[in-house]
Formats: structure tokens, C-alpha cells, sequence
């Protein structure tokens, strides 16, 4: 039995070791994203109704209940974990709730505009509601919105 339990731990310890390290140049990204989180009412309530940021935890049940009726791959559900917001609203025309997927960088790249959208569709198979991808950034170039029609993306003064 202790014999199970180191080899857990060092399973454990393997993983963790995967874990990434965030960089200088990351924690201007992760104050922005703390700052939309806790003012996602003036940015998303622009745009809907009954803004609620979901606690990660709460999500975290629901990829994992996912998983176990086979909605969608514990490959999915790691990418998923990853969403920097998932937030719970309504349009302003339609009374139904929706969920918004929001990537939040202070410079928007291709990447985040592809996490956004992937990640979308496995909050939708796993909620089995619309979720609409979005990105919001101080920096957000015309070309992307382009090349991304189905992402919304909100641009925030700096």
C-alpha cells in the first residue's frame, strides 16, 4: 500500500513538473486579465445582460461530468481549464442565457482568437448551450477581426 502511494505521488510530481511557469513578460497579460474579470460588468455589460463570471471551479464540475458521460476527452477538458473567463449572460434581444469563452490579452494575436474558438466549442458540448468566443485586448488589429468572423472582439482603451 505505501508502495502504491509513493508511486502516486511521484505520477503526481511528473505532472506538476508540466505545469508551465509564468515569465516576466506574462504578468502584464495576467493584470489585465484580473482586471476585465473583476470589471467583466462594465466590459461585457456594454453588450448583455446579467453578466456573471463563473468561478472556475463551478466549470471544473461541469468538464468534469463531461468527461465521464463522454461529451467530450480529457484532452478537451485540459485545454478547457485554460479559458482565462467563461462568463454567463444574455442577449440584449433574446431572454435565453449564452455563455461567452473570453480570452483576455493585452495584445490580441491569431493564437488567442483559435483558443477562444476551440475552447467555445467544448464549454458548448459540456454546458450543451450556445457559447459565443471572445476576445478582449487593448490591442486588436483589423486583420484579425477579419480573418476571425465568428470571435467577437472587444477593445479595451488603455
Amino acid at each position: 500500500m505505501q508502495t502504491q502511494a509513493i508511486e502516486d505521488t511521484r505520477k503526481i510530481k511528473k505532472e506538476m513538473d508540466k505545469t508551465p511557469v509564468i515569465a516576466f513578460e506574462d504578468i502584464e497579460d495576467i493584470f489585465f486579465e484580473r482586471k476585465v474579470r473583476d470589471r467583466a460588468h462594465a466590459y461585457f455589460g456594454r453588450f448583455f445582460l446579467r453578466v456573471k463570471v463563473i468561478p472556475g471551479e463551478t466549470w471544473l464540475e461541469v468538464l468534469d461530468e463531461a468527461v465521464s458521460q463522454g461529451i467530450i476527452t480529457w484532452e478537451e477538458r485540459n485545454y478547457a481549464l485554460d479559458l482565462d473567463m467563461l462568463i454567463r449572460c444574455r442577449k440584449k434581444e433574446e431572454p435565453r442565457e449564452l455563455l461567452l469563452a473570453v480570452e483576455a490579452s493585452v495584445s490580441a494575436y491569431e493564437k488567442d482568437a483559435e483558443r477562444a474558438l476551440k475552447r467555445a466549442e467544448i464549454f458548448s458540448k459540456a454546458y450543451k448551450m450556445e457559447t459565443i468566443p471572445v476576445v478582449i485586448a487593448q490591442e486588436i488589429s483589423s486583420e484579425l477581426e477579419e480573418k476571425f468572423p465568428l470571435v467577437v472582439f472587444i477593445t479595451v482603451p488603455k
